[in-house]
């Protein structure tokens, strides 16, 4: 019989067989290795508790990755249906493309540029030289003119605009819709003063200065206008369009036009296709994905080198996610010219990992829809 698992018949065995008395080392080892057996199945069955929670964490987190790039796939704003647009002449006229556009030509010229109205001064000595008291008129647009006034305590707050650095400091606290800044050359320094906008709605009109006079100065302040403020003029397809901004949206559905300069006459041919680049790069995320978590489940039911599979070869549902991903692949859509993911130039090789051939993607007829976009399940 025999107590907390110690076998009594073996210790009075080694008892009575001693020669020199009885040996307790021996005795104490058996019993203490005994009595921890069942810690020690525990400790192993922990062990491989963590083992197989490490496994199914790995997996769970490349499900979760292949999940994310699937959704981009899916997306139908996302890389799929992105498009990019290329100019046949840059200097004249760039453009870009939203998700969605639809792949094509058209012609663009550019007749003329929007422009920033701009004014600057007469010269004074420096930008720090005292005027004297006047004022002049400011409008941006068909706005209300706005008087300026050059002197001291202009405000009733002690604020002076008597000298350029105050003048321009004065004109910006205004928030008129216009920078005002000290430019120096060699005759001295001007005021400077520009539309914050393009366009003949933000044309600047400066009217009606009287005073500035510079100390020692025997003429009066002035301003001269070198740039008035229009609007872009150009023809996209033959019709003319304006444009307060050189940064032209709405002409064409998904399409934006850079305006970079002028060429009265000249056609700038802008050309709409699908971005290969994108549509490869969401494809690549997506097979990679895919092949992580493929590898992640052949490895749990592959026999290694001492006969053993892997922590979780005996776990049913492992076994029907395996069944799900590798089933997944042979999905297809109703319509739509992408209802597989041989349309993609995805392949699925023997051991169930996926192949991507690029050149399949830069065939015209892959332009696509958001209808035909998922073909592949989600795994969940």
């Amino acid at each position: 019989m025999s107590t907390s698992g110690v076998n009594i018949s073996s210790l009075l065995s080694d008892l009575g067989s001693s020669s020199s008395g009885i040996d307790v080392q021996s005795a104490v080892s058996q019993a203490i290795a005994a009595m921890s057996t069942p810690e020690q199945q525990w400790q192993q069955q922990q062990q491989t508790l963590q083992t197989q929670t490490n496994a199914l964490n790995s997996i769970q987190n490349d499900v979760s990755s292949l999940e994310t790039s699937l959704n981009s796939l899916n997306d139908p704003t996302g890389a799929l249906m992105s498009m990019q647009a290329n100019s046949s002449n840059s200097s004249i006229v760039t453009a870009s493309a939203a998700a969605g556009a639809v792949a094509g030509n058209h012609v663009v010229v550019v007749t003329n540029l929007a422009t920033a109205s701009s004014w600057y001064s007469s010269s004074a000595p420096s930008s720090s030289t005292t005027l004297s008291s006047g004022s002049f008129s400011l409008q941006v647009g068909s706005g209300s003119p706005v008087t300026i006034p050059i002197g001291t305590n202009v405000d009733g707050n002690g604020t002076n605009t008597n000298t350029l650095d105050q003048l321009a400091s004065y004109i910006n606290k205004q928030n008129l819709g216009v920078t005002a800044s000290v430019v120096n050359d060699s005759s001295g320094a001007r005021l400077a003063i520009v539309s914050n906008t393009t366009g003949s709605a933000s044309n600047i009109t400066l009217s009606g200065w009287t005073g500035g006079v510079p100390s020692g100065g025997s003429s009066g302040i002035s301003f001269t206008q070198p740039v008035v403020g229009v609007d872009a003029a150009l023809t996209v397809d033959g019709i003319p369009i304006d444009s307060a901004s050189n940064t032209v949206t709405g002409a064409v559905a998904g399409l934006t036009f850079n305006l970079q300069g002028q060429s009265p006459g000249t056609q700038v041919n802008i050309s709409v296709a699908p971005d290969a680049s994108q549509i490869s790069q969401a494809i690549s995320s997506f097979v990679t994905a895919y092949n992580t978590v493929v590898a992640d489940l052949n490895t749990q039911f592959t026999v290694n080198s001492s006969n053993n599979e892997g922590p979780l070869a005996g776990d049913s549902t492992v076994r029907m996610l395996q069944d799900t991903i590798l089933s997944s692949v042979d999905y297809s859509a109703g319509s739509g010219s992408v209802t597989s993911l041989s349309n993609l130039g995805i392949t699925v090789n023997n051991d169930g990992t996926l192949s991507m051939d690029n050149t399949t993607l830069t065939t015209p007829s892959r332009t696509t829809s958001p209808q035909s976009r998922a073909s592949c399940r989600d795994p969940r």
